[in-house]
């Protein structure tokens, strides 16, 4: 039986977006997204904005909307299904370059990171997904970010595609005249674990269709070196942060904790955070989450002896391989993931790295990076 969703009777009106769903094993229900300011996105960045709750799940997708033959192809190649939609020949709507750009704001510290780099005029987009991630907009509404509010948590399609994370952003384009965007997204397990994606940028086709380049400002540094950033940028909102992570019982929220505490003492700074409890069991075992392990080994390097980390049954080699290294490039920036950063905007973005003390790597660097990267090819897929 052919896998297959339909989006239809929709609501279209300033600030808001409805439309009802059905895929082929009958699941079906009503989304909703609320803007912050009174827009009304062309059918193109609704369609598309569509195309990311839909990953490669589905073989069709009927879309009752009138779109452009652009647009169609571009959710064809994104999806890899056929898209059954009335289109129409493009018309130009591409906008006069400013050189605009926009960040995928959520509030935490790569995300500080990624603003305290970036242009002063870069413009701010958040997803508020209600529920138990209403903490996280107390902290976001205290900056000038634009909002889309949506029920898209409560459905499946958040289990299809990360790119749902950028749904404001293409739904305000327009609006914001966005030539860039980025996500604080950082050198975490999927790059590590790839060494073909260095040289990538990777701008997933539902941007793109909304004439969006990528600008992965953080993608050079790992959590520590984002966490050094936000807490030299915005020493005064570490804490606030820190509570919109997660809940106080949750590992995430003990681990970035753990994190800011070993950041502090490196380099014997004193910003006043809220301590919670040390989880009373361990959420992981060595092996089983990348980045957990990946910054436990900077952790166990920074930290004191009788700290409880967050990972359990950590192996001998791991602590030996810490004695061994310094482990400098945890702070430090990757060139290769610069290899197709936006040429015009390398020179502003280098220069403010170093203002924040984020040197590049050295030939030892590279050298503990390898031997970090061969630690992990015995607990992971790594190429």
């Amino acid at each position: 039986m052919l896998n297959s969703i339909v989006f239809n009777k929709f609501i279209i009106e300033p600030g808001y977006i409805e439309c009802f769903y059905e895929d082929s094993s009958k699941e079906s229900g009503t989304l909703k997204f609320e803007l912050s300011e009174p827009v009304v996105p062309r059918n193109d960045l609704i369609a598309l904005s569509l195309s990311t709750l839909c990953g490669r799940k589905y073989q069709e997708i009927e879309l009752e909307l009138s779109i452009s033959s652009r647009a169609k192809i571009n959710i064809e190649r994104f999806t890899n299904s056929e898209v059954i939609v009335e289109t129409f020949e493009q018309i130009s709507h591409r906008r006069k370059k400013r050189a605009n750009l926009t960040l995928n704001f959520s509030g935490g510290f790569d995300s500080l990171a990624a603003l305290s780099l970036m242009p002063e005029n870069t413009m701010l987009v958040s997803m508020d997904f209600g529920g138990r991630f209403s903490r996280e907009m107390k902290f976001i509404n205290s900056f000038n970010a634009v909002t889309c509010k949506t029920n898209i948590i409560d459905t499946n399609f958040r289990k299809n595609s990360w790119t749902f994370m950028g749904i404001g952003s293409i739904l305000f384009s327009d609006f914001l005249q966005t030539d860039i965007h980025t996500f604080g997204s950082i050198l975490g397990a999927s790059v590590i674990s790839n060494s073909k994606m260095a040289a990538m940028n990777h701008n997933p086709l539902p941007f793109k269709g909304a004439d969006l380049e990528n600008a992965p400002y953080v993608m050079p540094l790992t959590e520590a070196g984002t966490a050094k950033i936000a807490l030299q940028s915005y020493p005064e909102l570490i804490k606030d942060s820190l509570n919109s992570l997660a809940n106080p019982k949750e590992e995430k929220r003990y681990r970035k904790q753990l994190l800011v505490n070993a950041v502090m003492k490196k380099h014997d700074l004193n910003i006043e955070i809220e301590n919670v409890p040390e989880p009373s069991t361990f959420r992981f075992s060595w092996g089983e989450n990348f980045q957990a392990d990946f910054i436990t080994l900077y952790l166990i390097k920074n930290l004191p002896d009788d700290v409880q980390l967050t990972v359990g049954d950590i192996p001998d080699e791991a602590y030996s391989l810490v004695n061994e290294l310094s482990l400098d490039f945890y702070e430090r920036v990757n060139t290769n993931y610069l290899a197709n950063f936006p040429i015009e905007l390398q020179g502003n973005l280098l220069k403010s790295l170093i203002n924040h003390g984020m040197l590049t790597y050295t030939e030892n660097d590279w050298i503990e990076f390898n031997k970090v990267r061969d630690l992990f090819k015995n607990y992971y897929n790594i190429n």
